[in-house]
Parts: C-alpha cells; structure tokens; sequence
C-alpha cells in the first residue's frame, strides 16, 4: 500500500519543514509495526504552490498566491493480513493523510509456475498424442516450448494450492475465512499461471 503526507504554510520552505516533521513521524511508526527497511520505498516528493480563488465584483476572479502544499508518498509491503487494520489505525493516528491501497500480490509465484508449467507440459502431451492417434499415427515428439504466448487455450491457472484448466468450470467458492482484526480488509484469492505454445511432430 502506499501512504502519504501533507503540510501547507506560507513559504515553500515551510511546507517542505512541516511535512518532513510528517513523514518521519511516519517513518517511525511504520517501522515500529514491524515493517522492514526494504519494504520502505519512498514513492514522490510534490512541492505545488497553494491558491486561493477570489471573486470580484465585476464578475471576474483571480488566484492569488496564499502559500505552498509539500507531500510526500511512501509505499511499504507488509505479509502480515492479519494485522493489515493494526498497520492502518497506526499509520493514520502517526499523521498519514492518504492511504491508496491494499494491493495485495503473491510473495514468491515461482513454485506455482513451476507446478502449473508440469501440468501444461502434461496436458499438451496429452491433447497432442490424442490428435496423432485420431489421425493414423501413433505417436508424438516434442520440437520446441515457447511461454509467454498461447494460440491453442493451454492457459493453466494456478489458485492458492489448486490447479486447474482455464477453460476448466471454476470451483466451487471456499468456506468463509475467519475474521481479521476488524474484519475490513478482505484479501480474497490471487492466481497466477503460465501459457505455454507447443509445436509437436505426429510420428507414425
């Protein structure tokens, strides 16, 4: 998620004083949930002038210059959901002004691509074998793997601990997940998947 602050004052050295007093109070509480340094990443530092519109008499208005706005946005990682309320009603009560977020993503996909791409490799065999066997030949030969492209709809979609045919209908919805801190934040399910493009030759 990411989190900003903000200051306004007179003077554009001002704004930027103030909001610095902001965000390392920020900083402190976000380090004092836990998070660690490298899942701290400053995002954007905006230093915009701040207008007030004035109408006259005739009709008209016009900006005039009352100050400078300073804001400052950080994005930080967590892999507690559990404590996702905890962090926000922290990160709020130490000054954070806005929060964009939770997007939540899978730590480590590598061992769900590998099993999905063992299950892809297996259903191409499969399919292909069967065209050579409706069309007089008796077996198949791998020639070449491509990923990142699919013509033939081999998308293999890999769900939590499940695996599945993307063509495949969904299964059935899960028991309801027990309620976080709160019970705002629902992380609801990732996938992730391969598609891979499987040239073979029909042998005889």
């Amino acid at each position: 998620m990411t989190v900003g602050t903000q200051a306004k004052a007179a003077t554009a050295t001002g704004a930027v004083a103030a909001n610095k007093t902001k965000t390392e109070k920020l900083l402190t509480a976000i380090r004092a949930a836990g998070i660690r340094e490298r899942d701290i990443q400053t995002q954007g530092i905006q230093l915009q002038p701040d207008y007030r519109w004035d109408r006259e008499p005739n009709g008209q208005g016009k900006q005039t210059l009352i100050g400078y706005i300073a804001s400052n946005s950080v994005q930080i990682k967590t892999r507690n959901i559990d404590a996702l309320t905890s962090l926000l009603d922290a990160l709020t009560s130490a000054g954070a002004d806005t929060v964009y977020g939770p997007n939540f993503g899978i730590s480590d996909p590598a061992p769900l691509r590998r099993e999905a791409r063992v299950r892809a490799m297996a259903r191409g065999q499969a399919e292909a074998g069967e065209y050579a066997r409706n069309n007089g030949y008796t077996s198949v030969r791998l020639l070449s793997v491509e990923e990142g492209v699919s013509y033939r709809g081999t998308d293999i979609i890999v769900t939590g601990s499940r695996i599945s045919n993307a063509s495949a209908p969904p299964p059935p919805p899960p028991p309801p997940a027990p309620e976080r801190d709160g019970g705002i934040v629902a992380p609801g399910q990732l996938e992730t998947g391969v598609s891979l493009n499987l040239l073979y030759r029909m042998e005889r």
